[in-house]
């Protein structure tokens, strides 16, 4: 099947901006999947719903934003639900529900969606939260991990602008992650099985965002959901949604997401050793913090009638509307000095700035920067 002519015969036009409206969205819901199934409810009374698509003897258990401000992969979600429903004759997509049944979670944590906050309404990251149990969210996703049989679990989320592949030029559009099961990393056979699947997935990518692909760092994190399921015996694959260059609102970048979806589902129904190519994946550059949003090179400072130049680098902090329909870019000064080991997706001349008390203030920059 040719992925991508099929995703823009089939991509998801109701998702337009990065923000995801949840009254909008709850109503998509209703029109599209009316026999979504509710499995719990949020801190606040948001209705957490499943979706089933499949007939296979195997489970996959897919689930998106237990980050509230992590859209990216619950739109690449419906991106491909609507492939499989118009393509269910297609021979990859029926070898794939023959094979799965395929479990979508949307919005684990619509509270936290609402505000656009990692958190939920109490303030827990959920995604550190699987040991204490102090969010409602973590359990309704533990409750349906346990209730089932899952023979692989895609968890997905979005990484900042920060991020780049390797040391190279490239932004890590798409980031991938196994999750270590101890200290020490070690590897087992189900965390070669997560590894063959982001094996083959990059290898699939290679064609459309070569060099824009990496590889997150694989600390063990004891709290976290991912680290856990591996843990546990179920192989486990981390997607992360990064920066396309001029793609704030991660249109682009939602699309590529959506084919290492598809490739994911591909690969684990046509191989029944998914360790296969497992060592490829350390080839994967290591995503690095190398990026800011934008760098005013030697930007020009004037205090007591001498100019002084230094380098100002500001990152975008994303902030929804008071109408939540909408988010705004809002510009922070992160680092002022020697930025020239530093990236940016824009470099831009600086005008000069006369500071009013003689000191570099970071609100002396600048009062609005548009992306």
């Amino acid at each position: 099947m040719d992925i991508q002519k099929t995703y823009y015969n089939c991509k998801e036009e109701c998702f337009t901006k990065r923000y995801l409206n949840i009254k909008e969205f709850y109503n998509y819901l209703d029109i599209n999947f009316p026999n979504k199934i509710e499995i719990g409810k949020s801190t606040e009374g948001n209705p957490i719903y499943l979706i089933r698509v499949g007939n296979g003897s195997k489970k996959v258990l897919i689930w998106s934003q237990m980050h509230g401000n992590e859209t990216t992969g619950t739109f690449a979600m419906f991106d491909l639900l609507n492939i499989v429903k118009e393509n269910s004759n297609e021979e990859a997509i029926k070898r794939i529900l023959d094979e799965y049944e395929i479990h979508f979670i949307p919005v684990l944590n619509p509270d936290g969606a609402i505000e656009w906050d990692r958190r939920n309404a109490l303030g827990v990251d959920i995604n550190r939260d699987f040991n204490a149990e102090q969010s409602t969210e973590i359990k309704v996703l533990k409750n349906q991990f346990t209730n089932v049989n899952y023979d692989l679990c895609l968890n997905l989320h979005d990484q900042r602008t920060i991020f780049s592949s390797g040391y190279s030029e490239n932004p890590a559009t798409l980031s991938f992650l196994s999750p270590s099961i101890d200290l020490e990393r070690s590897l087992n056979e189900v965390r070669k099985k997560s590894m063959g699947v982001i094996s083959y997935i990059n290898d699939c990518l290679h064609m459309y965002i070569g060099g824009k692909i990496g590889r997150y760092t694989d600390e063990f994190y004891p709290n976290s959901t991912g680290d856990n399921f591996q843990k546990l015996g179920v192989p486990t694959v981390l997607f992360e949604a990064g920066h396309f260059p001029n793609d704030y609102q991660r249109q682009k970048t939602r699309e590529y997401f959506c084919y290492a979806l598809y490739f994911a589902l591909d690969f684990a129904s046509k191989n029944e050793d998914l360790t296969v190519n497992y060592k490829k994946y350390f080839d994967i550059p290591e995503n690095k913090e190398l990026f800011l949003d934008v760098i005013i090179r030697d930007c020009p400072f004037l205090i007591n009638k001498a100019i002084h130049k230094v380098d100002v680098g500001i990152q975008y902090k994303e902030e929804v509307n008071k109408s939540k329909t909408d988010l705004k870019f809002v510009p922070i000064v992160k680092e002022i000095g020697d930025l020239s080991k530093r990236k940016s997706w824009k470099d831009i001349e600086g005008n000069l700035i006369t500071p009013i008390e003689n000191k570099i203030k970071l609100e002396d920059v600048f009062n609005t920067f548009i992306i």
